[in-house]
């Protein structure tokens, strides 16, 4: 695909589908079965995401907070477990990434000093680095490049990889 390729078959539809699958995720329907909505889910967006035109990056703009919120209660929420979120938290790492690398460079250094507290929170709340929310990290440098802040965010990895 072309990167600078302003529509393509599905970019009328891109909203939708990405708020149906992104509902899907949270059906409860099928817990205590094989089938692993989350993850079927999770990973239809990222291929949608990853492949979406430019005309898309207002929408990506859009389901960038909702993603970073949903990420936010994996941790808040009273009911926060770590073994019923660890995959949700996963995906929604994954997401945030292919979203940061797409529409990084349009987002301001106050929203980037956030998204890395919010990763810092994901890694103390599990106390350990996960490669999801480094890939999540990474996903943040290539889309924002130097405005991104890494001083915290390398003397916690440090602090953690250490310790």
């Amino acid at each position: 695909m072309d990167p600078n390729q302003t529509h393509n078959p599905l970019t009328p539809h891109f909203e939708r589908i990405s708020q149906a699958l992104i509902e899907n995720a949270s059906r409860e329907d099928t817990e205590g079965t094989c089938i692993n909505l989350v993850y079927a889910s999770y990973t239809a967006l990222i291929s949608l995401v990853q492949h979406c035109c430019s005309s898309s990056e207002s929408s990506l703009q859009q389901m960038l907070m909702p993603i970073l919120q949903m990420l936010e209660q994996t941790v808040t929420s009273p009911n926060a477990n770590f073994n019923s979120n660890k995959d949700t938290q996963d995906m929604l790492a994954g997401t945030l990434q292919v979203i940061l690398v797409k529409i990084g460079h349009t987002i301001t250094g106050d929203i980037g000093n956030n998204i890395v507290k919010l990763l810092t929170m994901v890694f103390q709340s599990l106390k350990k680095v996960t490669e999801n929310g480094l890939i999540a990290y990474s996903g943040l440098c290539v889309g924002m490049g130097d405005k991104v802040n890494v001083d915290d965010f390398g003397q916690y990895l440090l602090w953690a990889l250490e310790g």
